[in-house]
This record gives structure tokens, C-alpha cells and sequence, in this order.
């Protein structure tokens, strides 16, 4: 990621940090350090001090990293950009649209991956969940690891006018008319030497599962791995989770090996089971 100024980079981390910003917020809070070359303070060197930049040069900004796709600006919110096109599937109970998710989505995003972790059979769910949580951003595309993740969403107007809700009791529902009901979640590593690789977990809500829409989100979230450079991407499950371990395989993902005792599930010490898959 190439920015051609101090400006460009603090605006960037700047959204990364909070995930979704207006440009009011980035007025406010965006400060440079510069050299001050007038005076000097004796027996010493420059020193630097704030400067605000004008609206119009923060504005500038924003519009480059914009056409260079490391942001998306929808007149009311800047967002980290993702260059994945939205995608409907129409299934059982209605019209999922796969996409990539967005800061308002991070509450129902949380409510899924618990629920899909409650049985305690998908022990990596609980932890993830515990982390996204903890983050600042949903997203992150810089640092020791970047977390990229997709969501499905079921429009709860659906069903002939009967919501979700009214049919799944209090779904977890984002900032529009729609319900989160699954997740493709991928992680990378920074180091050059593994940055072709990535883990990823894929979770759907038990209340529309045999839909079809665990296959459409791997699906839509490989072809966006693929079209990025990765080559890799792999996931742990425990032994006991026979359904995550059909589910892969019938994907063509091989296992590669296993951890002994890495879980602990109801008192009881669980191997992991190491999955992987090759891309094109």
C-alpha cells in the first residue's frame, strides 16, 4: 500500500482504526507534525509542531485514496474499501445478499458467530467473536495480520411481509432492513515468507442451515482470495465436528495433519483437525 504523503497515511489509519468516519471526524482529528524552521529553541535542533490541514486538502485526500480503491466514500460514511461486488442467492427462507460487511453490522455479526458457537462444537467461532469484539474495526488490512470478512444478510421483509424476526424470534439484525445470518471470516499473515496464506472460518446461522448459503459464502469468499494473490488458506476444527469436516471436504479441502488435545470441550481433550485447500 503506497500513500504519497503523511496526509494520505493518517487519513487511512485513521478509518481503518474506527472503521466507518465522516469526513467531519477526519477534519477534526487529523493533525500533521512538520518542521518548524523559523525558530529554534537554543542548543538545539528543529522541532516539530501541529498543523491542521485545511478541509480542502483533507477533502483531496479522501478523493485519492478513493480512486486508488484503499477507500469508499458513499456521501455520508468513508470506509476501507473491498473489491468485492455484492451477490444475491435466493434460497428457502428468502434474499441473502453476500458482501462484504460493514461497521454497522458488527453487533448482529457478534449475535451470529455466538450462535453458531453455542453448541461448543465450533470453538473457533466463540474465539473469533471474543476478538472481533475487542478490535477497534471489523475490518483490518495493515498490521501483523489482516482480518478481511464477508456476511450474509436475509431481508427480513421477505415471507410473504412477515419479518425474520417475526419467524426466528430476536435474529440479529444490522442498520437496515436486513439479518445477519452467516459469515466468511479470512486472516493473513503480514510476513512475506506466509503472505500467501490465509485461515478462514465460515459459519451460518443453525436457524438457516441446508440452504446452501455455507457453500455460497466459501464460494464467494475464495474467488475473492483468489482474485487477491492468495494461494492458501486453511482451517482448524476440532475432531469431533464432523459436520465443518464434511462440509470442507465436500468443497475439495484435504486435511493436512492434526494437533493433539488442542481443545478442551465438556472436560474432555479434543484433537484439531488441519484442513486446507489450494487455489487457482
Amino acid at each position: 500500500m503506497v500513500f504519497d504523503d503523511d496526509l494520505q497515511r493518517q487519513v487511512y489509519e485513521f478509518v481503518e482504526h474506527h472503521g466507518a468516519v465522516t469526513e467531519s471526524e477526519l477534519i477534526r482529528s487529523t493533525r500533521l507534525e512538520t518542521d518548524d524552521t523559523q525558530s529554534k529553541p537554543a542548543r538545539s535542533g528543529a522541532y516539530t509542531h501541529e498543523v491542521v490541514p485545511a478541509p480542502g486538502e483533507i477533502r483531496a485526500a479522501v478523493e485519492s485514496l478513493v480512486s486508488r480503491r484503499y477507500l469508499t466514500d458513499t456521501g455520508d460514511r468513508i470506509r476501507l474499501a473491498l473489491s468485492a461486488p455484492p451477490r444475491t442467492v435466493e434460497c428457502e427462507s428468502g434474499t441473502v445478499t453476500l458482501r462484504p460487511v460493514e461497521e454497522g453490522d458488527r453487533r448482529a455479526l457478534l449475535e451470529t458467530m455466538r450462535s453458531v458457537a453455542r453448541d461448543g462444537s465450533y470453538v473457533v467461532a466463540a474465539s473469533l467473536a471474543d476478538r472481533v469484539e475487542a478490535d477497534s474495526a471489523v475490518v483490518r488490512t495493515r498490521g501483523d495480520r489482516s482480518r478481511i470478512c464477508f456476511v450474509a444478510t436475509l431481508d427480513e421483509r421477505d415471507n410473504g411481509g412477515q419479518t425474520t424476526r417475526d419467524n426466528r424470534g430476536e435474529a440479529p439484525a444490522t442498520d437496515d432492513e436486513s439479518t445477519v445470518v452467516g459469515w466468511f471470516h479470512l486472516e493473513a499473515p503480514s510476513h512475506p515468507a506466509q503472505s500467501h496464506t490465509a485461515s478462514v472460518t465460515v459459519g451460518v446461522d443453525p436457524a438457516v442451515r441446508r440452504q446452501g448459503l455455507g457453500s455460497a459464502l466459501l464460494e464467494y469468499g475464495q474467488a475473492w482470495a483468489t482474485e487477491q494473490g492468495f494461494r492458501k488458506l486453511g482451517q482448524g476444527v476440532p475432531a469431533t465436528n464432523d459436520g465443518a469436516i464434511e462440509f470442507l471436504e465436500a468443497h475439495g479441502w484435504e486435511r493436512e495433519g492434526e494437533r493433539r488435545d488442542q481443545y478442551r470441550i465438556d472436560e474432555a481433550f479434543v484433537d484439531e483437525l488441519l484442513l486446507a485447500t489450494c487455489l487457482d
